[in-house]
């Protein structure tokens, strides 16, 4: 069960949803700096509780995911009464440090923890790997995929994974395996991030509405610095994982409304193929 390397497994599942380049890039032309490498800067994807919100032994167990596991074995234990704890014991730390212990598990213990959901990932990518992911695909037919993987997983996640995506002419949404795959990524892997910044836009948008009297410009620059300034709390005060700060800043001030902001997070990673494809 070892921590570095769940988190190097979330920088590159991360790092290939969100094509972390693209932005350290934007604007800069040709004398940018060079990238840094995607394992440094995606240390601040995985951002875990701060040592000053708890105490370092709260902190340890929190970040390394050692309590949530510890609390999952002995209600197993307590069920399934094993003959043998020992061997049990064993083979339930042996699946977490390999990443297969989320197979067949509710979602309830697939979001449980970052190594979790990591593992998660790295399941869904193994599951298609020799699937074309340029096929393209419906709402309906990525939700059948992933509840291959997990049974119960949420609708309402796969919906606000998807909902940016264009409807077609018969009220379908499409899109190709690789930006449904990155699309639900990052949604998954940040979720109560996006469900705060969601949040924070609709109390903003009734603030814009009692002042519709301004011109749209300066609410929009209005509402994107409140954004920004409620967000920069959120950081402070949350202990769930967020995207680098720097980069939510950019598409919070390039963004008309929540919805545009999903789309810029989700689909950095087409943006890219645009010319070749349709979403």
């Amino acid at each position: 069960m070892s921590a570095p390397t769940s988190r190097l497994q979330a920088e590159r599942l991360i790092a290939s949803a969100y094509r972390i380049p693209l932005f350290e890039n934007d604007g800069a032309g040709d004398n940018a700096a060079p990238t840094v490498s995607s394992g440094s800067k995606l240390r601040t994807l995985t951002r875990l509780p701060s040592r000053n919100s708890t105490s370092s032994s709260e902190f340890y167990l929190q970040q390394s995911g050692v309590q949530f596991y510890v609390d999952d074995l002995v209600r197993q234990l307590q069920d399934k009464r094993p003959d043998q704890p020992a061997q049990f014991i064993a083979s339930y730390f042996s699946a977490v440090a390999k990443g297969f212990n989320v197979k067949s598990r509710p979602y309830e213990y697939i979001n449980g923890c970052l190594q979790n959901r990591v593992a998660f990932l790295a399941q869904l990518q193994r599951s298609y790997a020799k699937i074309d992911h340029e096929i393209v695909l419906s709402v309906g037919d990525f939700t059948e995929m992933l509840r291959c993987q997990c049974r119960d997983l949420p609708t309402q996640l796969i919906l606000q994974a998807t909902c940016h995506l264009v409807e077609d002419q018969d009220g379908q949404r499409r899109a190709s395996l690789q930006t449904f795959l990155a699309a639900f990524s990052a949604c998954f892997f940040f979720n109560e991030f996006l469900n705060k910044t969601h949040d924070i836009y609709n109390e903003n948008s009734a603030a814009k509405d009692s002042n519709s009297i301004r011109s749209e410009s300066v609410a929009h620059t209005v509402i994107a610095d409140r954004v920004i300034a409620r967000l920069r709390v959120v950081v402070q005060q949350n202990t769930f994982i967020i995207p680098p700060m720097i980069e939510v800043e950019k598409i919070v001030v390039k963004s008309s409304g929540f919805k545009e902001v999903s789309s810029r997070n989700f689909l950095v990673s087409q943006c890219t193929n645009s010319s070749t494809h349709d979403s």
